[in-house]
C-alpha cells in the first residue's frame, strides 16, 4: 500500500481578537463603545423628536382607530395577523 493522500488545507478565516477584558471582539477602545451607541442613541431620537406631538395621517384611520382588530386591544391580534390589512375596517 502506499502513503496516504493528503488532506488539502481547510481555509480560515482570521477572527478579531479578544478584548482586554475578555468579553468578546471589541473594535473600539474601551469606554467607548457605550458612549457611541449613547451618542446614536441621542442622535436618532433628537431626529424624531419632532414627530411625538403629530396627529394621525390620511390612511391611520383605516388601520389604527377604526379597525375592529385593533379595537380589540390584545385579544385582536390573531385577526391582524391572518387578514389583509384594510380587512377590518
Amino acid at each position: 500500500m502506499g502513503k496516504p493522500k493528503k488532506k488539502p488545507p481547510v481555509p480560515t478565516v482570521a477572527l478579531p481578537t479578544p478584548s482586554v477584558n475578555g468579553k468578546g471582539p471589541s473594535y473600539l477602545p474601551a469606554g467607548q463603545t457605550r458612549r457611541m451607541a449613547l451618542i446614536l442613541f441621542f442622535f436618532s431620537f433628537l431626529l424624531y423628536a419632532n414627530t411625538l406631538g403629530h396627529e394621525y395621517a390620511q390612511d391611520d384611520a383605516i388601520v389604527i382607530t377604526d379597525n375592529m382588530f385593533t379595537a380589540q386591544g390584545i385579544k385582536g391580534i390573531p385577526g391582524i395577523l391572518q387578514y389583509d390589512t384594510f380587512y377590518g375596517f
